[in-house]
């Protein structure tokens, strides 16, 4: 029997995965919890042995790839399945947090038993339409990104600039000068081939650029 932990923020999705699974035969949701915090507390007390986790990322409530680095870290025994709706122009750090198989949100039942029972199996499985999203990405990082010519200093003020920081309160982050991050600012502009914030803002979402790897929250929203 394939036992199998639900992670999803709505009770309904929850509900109709269960009667999936239940119709294969050798499939059971064991449990279904609509976070990580939930799953974590729920496997804490379950005495029999889960064959595969699957989360959805895109929901809130999950708390998308924390959850899934709790749920990796705490239980890496246990295969985990991401749910995804990473874009072409997403973050790719959803591919780092170690799990064994992505299917693409939207993908039809069939195709996450065949996840489920891969992974069950100690294969990896990544959904046809996620391999498509990854191998354009892998094209586009080969032909190079703009800022790839920004040196180690100048990606530091670029961080502060993209989050719509002043060259006074960069100055103070940074321990320079105003002066020197009027120059640093005109310099990287000048690379860029941009001419303002917005511009840099969405040259940064087109190639993923973030310093920490990590996209900060709402920085995207002014971009409508």
């Amino acid at each position: 029997m394939i036992n199998i932990l639900f992670i999803d923020e709505h009770e309904m999705v929850r509900r109709a995965a269960g009667e999936l699974f239940e119709s294969m035969g050798d499939m059971k949701m064991v449990a279904d919890a609509a976070d990580s915090k939930e799953a974590l507390e729920m496997m804490g007390k379950r005495k029999s042995k889960l064959s595969v986790i699957v989360l959805d990322l895109s929901s809130p409530a999950a708390d998308g790839l924390d959850a899934a680095h709790k749920l990796h870290n705490t239980y890496a025994d246990i295969p985990l399945l991401l749910i995804t709706s990473v874009s072409y122009d997403g973050p790719m750090h959803v591919f780092k947090v170690g799990a064994a198989g992505y299917v693409h949100k939207g993908c039809d039942m069939g195709e996450l038993e065949s996840a489920i029972r891969t992974l069950h199996r100690g294969e990896r499985y990544i959904s046809d339409g996620v391999s498509r999203l990854l191998a354009l990405r892998m094209l586009r990082e080969y032909e190079g990104s703009p800022f790839d010519q920004i040196s180690s200093r100048e990606k530091e003020v670029l961080d502060l600039m993209i989050r719509g920081e002043k060259n006074a309160v960069i100055a103070e982050t940074l321990d320079i000068s105003p002066k020197t991050i009027s120059t640093y600012r005109y310099r990287i502009l000048g690379k860029l081939g941009v001419k303002g914030r917005r511009q840099l803002l969405q040259l940064a979402k087109q190639f993923g650029f973030y310093a920490d790897g990590k996209e900060p929250q709402g920085l995207f929203e002014e971009l409508g």
